[in-house]
């Protein structure tokens, strides 16, 4: 395996809504990575409760100065997790940028390894598998689709000849925190687009034009269920979403 990962500056985008009690563990699963040269761009999306002030007061202790650079803005309005991403992105110098979303957290060894599987692939656009973290304030039996959710992401990566040809089944990166992508590659793909729900599949579809995407297949990635994640909050879009994203990619695919 090449380890040429400490040669590289990774931007890490926190698009940040009302994650008072969960952003201040994502920030740590951060500082805490293997990989030392990263950039932080933490964005408030005008949060209700005090998830600025809490990024703000933590980034004025030492902690801050683990990173390259370290970045805590708010948007002057609500943008949504699209535009707030594209913001950050626009911010950052990295070679490589890396998105987490601000309720969820990282394996220690999780960019070291996404920059690895890039290598040794020759890719551009990576993610890994995915283990759900049950919040204690989550009500009810865990939705069936989220059970075994590295196995199952596992097993449908497997069963097409490619795993680009998997991903154009179902979004098995799961969620935009798990992507990790060259900047040229954004630069190429262009900003995610405003859709509430399938923003991140749009992008990895759209990616598939361009790189072939490496997969860790360890769960580097920790998705908290609570009570207000968007699967829940905004899945009624989800058929509707479906059919913009899939006409896009396939009317691309025809244009050829």
């Amino acid at each position: 395996m090449t380890d040429m990962s400490a040669e590289r500056l990774v931007s890490v985008v926190v698009p940040a809504y009302r994650h008072a009690g969960f952003i201040l563990d994502c920030l740590t699963s951060i500082h805490d990575q293997t990989h030392r040269d990263i950039e932080l761009i933490v964005i408030d999306d005008v949060s209700p409760d005090n998830t600025f002030d809490l990024v703000r007061a933590l980034m004025a202790t030492p902690f801050a100065r683990r990173f390259v650079t370290a970045h805590v803005l708010r948007n002057d309005r609500n943008l949504g997790a699209h535009d707030t991403i594209n913001r950050g992105i626009a911010l950052s110098r990295g070679q490589y940028v890396a998105v987490i979303n601000s309720d969820d957290l990282y394996h220690p060894d999780r960019i070291a390894a996404l920059l690895a599987a890039l290598d040794d692939n020759g890719s551009e656009l990576a993610f890994s598998l995915v283990d759900v973290l049950e919040d204690p304030t989550m009500t009810g039996p865990l939705p069936e689709a989220f059970r075994l959710l590295a196995v199952r992401q596992m097993l449908a990566l497997q069963r097409d000849p490619t795993t680009g040809f998997a991903l154009m089944r179902a979004n098995h990166a799961i969620s935009t925190g798990n992507l990790l992508f060259s900047r040229g590659l954004y630069d190429r793909v262009g900003p995610f687009l405003p859709l509430k729900y399938c923003h991140d599949w749009d992008f990895v579809l759209q990616a598939l034009f361009y790189t072939e995407p490496a997969v860790v297949n360890a769960p580097h990635y920790l998705y908290r269920l609570h009570g207000s994640n968007s699967f829940s909050a905004l899945g009624h879009l989800a058929a509707l979403e479906t059919e913009v994203v899939l006409r896009r990619f396939f009317r691309r695919g025809l244009a050829g």
